[in-house]
């Protein structure tokens, strides 16, 4: 039998669990309990094994030292006991997704989903989100099928779905669940994965559905005081038999559905019984929201700081969503501090576990696949290929200096992730602090078709700004001073000092009372006049229109030689004698640069020339990598950013090229670095954007062990293959 490709999602939530799968397009929850779509999130430990959703809590009763109510505030905490078992966070985690599965699984005949996305609030740590992750593996699902994503973004995602949002609005996400309150103001990024930016969050682990509970609970108990029924009110709020414990879960469950009556009626009943005595108690929405008031506030003044964190134009919507956010007081509360117009999202308890199936389409985010079969793309514009010294043939490395990304003083270091590579090259490979000796000074400087991303050249943008195909450079790049005692780099573009030659040193002197002082002295003089005409030459010749030939070349300067002979090209083909290997460039040769570890890369908006990459555990973190039509053009594109010189990075020792790093900014933009490959067109541009903190943002050191980038003797190499005949 031939099974349809699917998707499924996974909401675990504080209170409750929902699930929804994506089969052809046509999204549908899961039926998770006899009475709905959702099952509570309650787990027990019985003699038999665990027990999750509707069974843990019809078997608490029965085994309460084993009941853990709202296990998802246990997720990135030590050990429990339960039922007198030391039990890890994760071993539950694991329970509640394998219940999932196995009703997944049953709805689709048996095949496995091709991905799974698992939610997760925006707060929480990348050890947390891992957790979920491992207890999903350990479930049964496969891991490079697994997807994460931040809850207010997929409520987000799910509203969009058919109110379509233009490029830069921005939505405020209001996430009331059963046990906690979860708030975030989302900017639309199309170009990010997930299609959603965020701005700023906040919110209360202990305010939610159940505080509200627990107000009507203690208004019901005494109320049954005050008219006579005092005994039966003391028996349900300190049981001590299993029939009080059982009337006291009754009477919790009664408090729960007046609740929700009263977010459509005036008045709502609450029956009470207990043996064979019986009450009933009734309670308006006017007293209701009395008893909620202080927490009301509570979550106003939340709601406040979260605006408050945002600079710029204010949130144009705000979603509602979370079991308990249908209160008609929330919505009321909200309007009177803000003013912003309330969208409700269908059952709100299934709203982010549907949402997480429409931030991308099966397919469109994945983890970094192996190189895809491709036919011939164009051929590139031509580039001079070089080869690079000192580096053993096939090595590849991580970012360079990437372990040399400084902090915030004051900040701590963000958590180290828990996937990827161990830490593989980490430490290993620096960025030498010699200035590039042939970049224009006028880092700000801008070629013909180019413009600023952004209003400052430092900031970095939204987006890396590729220079359009076919503008030309404005001209050959001028030498920069270089440090006394430090050598010109030597990178081949026209504008480099001359070495001076030996001419001039023999003045002809006719006396020779000492024919050996005498050529000493000479000597003496050649380099002592050549020095000086030679740094005379560096010093001014950045001045200069008429730059003459560059210094003696380095290796970079030398020219590749392929031979005529079969070839083992860069796509793993073989060209036959004489003939080219396809050339490198669009998507398959972005894929062969650079290679990613468990991220999510796609084109950025259509441009083959393009690609970003990003990973859930790091959301305000990007890695593009760019081709451009020529190196002078990705010189420029960097210089169009950036009015500091550039050093120059490595992989594995061996220089690769020049290197600009953005100044910091405590908006929201954070640091930004780009990096060439030098006589290449091809580039990496890495943003680190702050998080809601605007000054807290990831260190290049915390995920440079997931990508891994050619070094240049190779793609000097690759180059030369593809343009030999």
């Amino acid at each position: 039998m031939v099974h349809m490709a699917w998707r499924l999602s996974v909401d675990f939530g504080t209170s409750n669990t929902a699930a929804a799968i994506d089969a052809q397009g046509a999204i549908r929850p899961i039926s998770l309990s006899e009475s709905g779509t959702s099952m509570p999130s309650a787990i027990v430990l019985t003699p038999s094994g665990f027990r999750v959703g509707e069974e843990a809590v019809n078997a608490q009763l029965r085994h309460p030292d084993g009941f853990e109510r709202s296990p998802k505030m246990l997720v990135g905490r030590g050990e429990v006991v339960l039922a007198g078992e030391i039990v890890s966070p994760n071993d539950i985690v694991r329970e509640i997704y394998s219940y999932v599965r196995a009703a997944a699984l049953r709805r689709q005949d048996g095949s496995s989903p091709a991905e799974v996305w698992l939610t997760h609030p925006v707060a929480w740590a990348p050890s947390q989100i891992e957790a979920l992750r491992e207890g999903a593996v350990a479930a049964g699902f496969a891991a490079e099928t697994i997807r994460t994503v931040n809850e207010p973004i997929a409520a987000a995602a799910h509203y969009a779905r058919n109110h379509r949002a233009a490029p830069g609005s921005r939505v405020a996400v209001f996430d009331f669940g059963g046990g906690t309150l979860d708030l975030a103001v989302l900017e639309r990024a199309p170009q990010l994965p997930e299609g959603y930016r965020v701005l700023a969050y906040g919110g209360d682990p202990v305010l939610g559905g159940r505080t509200f509970d627990a107000r009507l609970l203690d208004w019901a108990l005494e109320t049954l005081a005050r008219r006579g029924h005092s005994e039966l009110a003391d028996r349900l709020h300190r049981p001590k038999t299993m029939s009080e414990l059982r009337a006291q879960t009754t009477l919790s469950r009664a408090v729960t559905s007046a609740k929700i009556e009263l977010s459509t009626r005036p008045d709502a009943d609450i029956a009470v019984s207990l043996g064979e005595e019986d009450a009933v108690v009734t309670i308006t929405r006017k007293e209701y929201e009395k008893l909620i008031a202080d927490d009301l506030d509570r979550a106003g003044k939340l709601l406040t700081d979260v605006f408050a964190q945002v600079s710029g134009p204010a949130p144009e919507v705000l979603y509602l969503t979370g079991g308990s956010s249908r209160t008609p007081a929330i919505s009321h509360m909200i309007r009177e501090r803000t003013g912003i117009r309330i969208a409700t999202l269908d059952d709100p308890k299934l709203v982010v576990a549907e949402g997480a199936l429409h931030v991308a389409p099966l397919g469109a985010v994945r983890a970094a696949q192996p190189l895809r079969p491709s036919t011939p793309p164009p051929t590139p514009a031509p580039v001079q290929a070089r080869p690079a010294q000192n580096l053993p043939p096939g090595a590849t490395g991580p970012l360079p200096g990437l372990g040399q990304q400084p902090r915030m003083p004051g900040q701590p270091g963000p958590a180290q992730p828990n996937q990827g590579p161990q830490n593989q090259g980490q430490g290993t490979a620096n960025l030498s602090q010699g200035v590039r000796g042939n970049a224009t000074t006028q880092g700000a400087a801008m070629r013909p078709g180019m413009q600023h991303p952004t209003g400052n050249p430092n900031q970095p943008p939204t987006q890396p700004y590729r220079p359009a195909a076919g503008s030309q450079a404005s001209g050959p790049q001028q030498a920069r001073p270089q440090a006394a005692g430090q050598p010109v780099s030597g990178y081949g573009i026209a504008g480099g000092p001359n070495r001076p030659g030996a001419a001039g040193g023999n003045t002809g002197a006719s006396k020779k009372k000492n024919p050996l002082m005498l050529v000493l002295a000479i000597v003496a003089a050649v380099v002592l006049v050549g020095g000086i005409i030679w740094g005379a030459v560096a010093l001014f010749s950045n001045s200069s229109s008429e730059a003459e030939e560059g210094p003696t070349p380095t290796p970079y300067n030398e020219e590749v030689v392929v031979g005529d002979g079969p070839l083992d090209c860069w796509d793993g083909q073989t060209a036959a004698e004489g003939e080219n290997c396809a050339p490198l460039t669009g998507q398959p040769a972005l894929d062969w640069l650079v290679s990613f570890e468990g991220a999510s890369c796609n084109p950025v908006t259509g441009d083959d020339s393009q690609k970003m990459c990003s990973w859930y555990d790091r959301p305000n973190s990007y890695v593009y990598v760019m081709e451009f039509a020529s190196y002078d053009e990705a010189v420029g594109y960097a210089e169009s950013l950036y009015n500091s010189d550039p050093d120059t990075w490595e992989v594995d020792g061996e220089e690769a090229g020049p290197h600009w790093e953005g100044d910091f900014t405590d908006g929201s933009g954070g640091y930004s670095h780009v990096y060439l490959y030098e006589g290449q067109p091809y580039g990496i541009f890495v943003r680190l954007d702050n998080d809601a903190t605007h000054g807290n943002h990831d260190s290049l050191d915390d995920f440079s062990s997931r990508f891994k980038m050619r070094p240049l003797s190779e793609v000097a190499h690759a180059v030369a293959t593809t343009k030999r005949v």
